[in-house]
C-alpha cells in the first residue's frame, strides 16, 4: 500500500514540477514583453527562471536553436539517484546537446550528450573538486558589456561538467533577464581559475572536471571526429573545386592570349 502512495506522491509531485516551470517560463516571456509600455514596475520578482526550491530533483534542459530567439526547453522530475542514471541512459540527444542536471542535498551533478559524440560516464564517486574560477564573463559581439556568470560551487566535482552551451543559456536565464544578453552560437565565455588560467570557450566547448588532470579539469569539445572529418572533406572539396575553377580559367586566358598573337 505504501507503495502505492509514494506512486502517486511522485505524480503529484511531478506535475507541480511542470506546472511550476510553465508558469515560471510565462512569468518571464509576459514581463518582458509589457517592460517597453512601463508595466516593470508592477513586477515584485526579477524576470528570470527559479528552480524549484527543494532539496534534490532531476533536470533534463535543451535548448531548441532553429528559432530566430533560441527557446529552453526543461524537465523537472523529482527522482533518485538511480534513475538519474537511467534517464542519462535511456534518453536520445534529438535536439542537439542536452543537458542532465541532478540536484542533491550537498552538490549537484551534470552531464551532458550530444549526437555523435560517443564518451564514457566518470563511473567514480563525485568528489568535490578543488578548482576554482575567479571570473567566468559572457561575451556577444552583439552586446556593449559582458555579463558575469555566477557557477554553483556545487558543481565544481570530480565527472561533472559544466560551461557547454546549453549549460551556458540555462546559467544566462536564471541569472539574467532576456533583455540583459544576445545568445547564439557566436558567444565567448573567458573564465580565469585561481591559478591565473585564462580559457575561451566557444560553443562547441566546455569543462571537465578531475582531480586526477594536470589542472583538475580541461577544455573538451562537444564536436565528435565525424564531423571534424566531414567538415574537412567539405573544405577539401572546396580547394579543389577552387583549384580547378582557376586552371581552368588560366587555360581560357592562355588560349585567348594565343589566338590573339597567331
Amino acid at each position: 500500500m505504501d507503495s502505492v502512495y509514494k506512486k502517486i506522491e511522485i505524480k503529484i509531485v511531478n506535475f507541480l514540477f511542470a506546472f511550476f516551470w510553465a508558469y515560471n517560463y510565462l512569468f518571464v516571456l509576459v514581463e518582458e514583453k509589457l517592460k517597453p509600455y512601463g508595466f516593470n514596475q508592477f513586477f515584485v520578482i526579477k524576470n528570470q527562471l527559479v528552480e524549484p526550491n527543494l532539496e534534490t530533483w532531476n533536470c533534463i534542459t535543451m535548448v531548441n536553436m532553429n528559432l530566430a530567439t533560441p527557446k529552453m526547453i526543461e524537465q523537472y522530475k523529482c527522482g533518485t539517484n538511480d534513475e538519474y542514471d537511467a534517464t542519462i541512459q535511456n534518453t536520445e540527444a534529438q535536439l542537439g546537446e542536452t543537458l542532465f542536471i541532478r540536484k542533491c542535498e550537498e552538490c549537484r551533478l551534470s552531464f551532458i550528450k550530444v549526437p555523435g559524440l560517443n564518451k564514457e560516464r566518470f563511473d567514480e564517486i563525485p568528489i568535490s573538486n578543488n578548482t576554482r574560477f575567479l571570473n567566468i564573463m559572457y561575451f556577444h559581439k552583439a552586446m556593449k558589456d559582458p555579463v558575469k556568470l555566477n557557477l554553483d560551487v556545487t558543481y565544481i566535482r570530480n565527472g561533472n561538467e559544466v560551461l557547454s552551451k546549453t549549460f551556458v543559456y540555462r546559467m544566462l536565464s536564471y541569472q539574467y533577464n532576456p533583455g540583459y544578453y544576445v545568445f547564439d552560437d557566436t558567444y565567448e565565455v573567458h573564465l580565469m581559475d585561481d591559478k591565473i588560467r585564462k580559457h575561451v570557450l566557444t560553443s562547441s566547448k566546455y569543462i571537465f572536471f578531475n582531480d586526477r588532470l594536470k589542472n583538475g579539469y580541461e577544455v573538451r569539445t562537444t564536436v565528435s571526429i565525424t564531423d571534424v572529418l566531414r567538415t574537412t572533406a567539405i573544405i577539401t572539396n572546396m580547394m579543389v573545386e577552387n583549384i580547378k575553377i582557376n586552371l581552368d580559367d588560366k587555360v581560357e586566358a592562355d588560349t585567348d592570349s594565343n589566338k590573339k598573337l597567331n
